[in-house]
């Protein structure tokens, strides 16, 4: 199906989780996309080669999936903030190794 909806939601979620955690390696600080991204593509592409998607399918998801990504990190910074819970939850998004 156009366009795949497995890459359109594993870049969603490699775009907003990458944009907003870090992830600390022997005392430097790299963002998780680093990490995401690459995975993403992994998973996109493994659909081509099974066969279900042509790579036009999992290219245009994957841009959808960024803007998704996208637009929900903007969202969230920018209206949803001020909520207590997700105050709460700032000091968690640092990841260590």
């Amino acid at each position: 199906s156009f366009p795949s909806g497995h890459s359109g939601n594993i870049f969603a979620l490699a775009t907003a989780f990458g944009l907003n955690w870090t992830l600390k390696i022997r005392g430097k600080q790299f963002k998780l996309a680093w990490i995401l991204y690459p995975i993403a593509l992994l998973a996109s592409f493994s659909r081509v080669y099974i066969g279900v998607h042509y790579p036009f399918d999992i290219l245009i998801g994957g841009l959808i999936g960024i803007f998704g990504g996208l637009l929900a990190t903007f969202i969230v910074n920018r209206y949803l903030n001020d909520i207590n819970f997700l105050k709460e939850k700032k000091e968690y998004k640092k990841i260590a190794l």
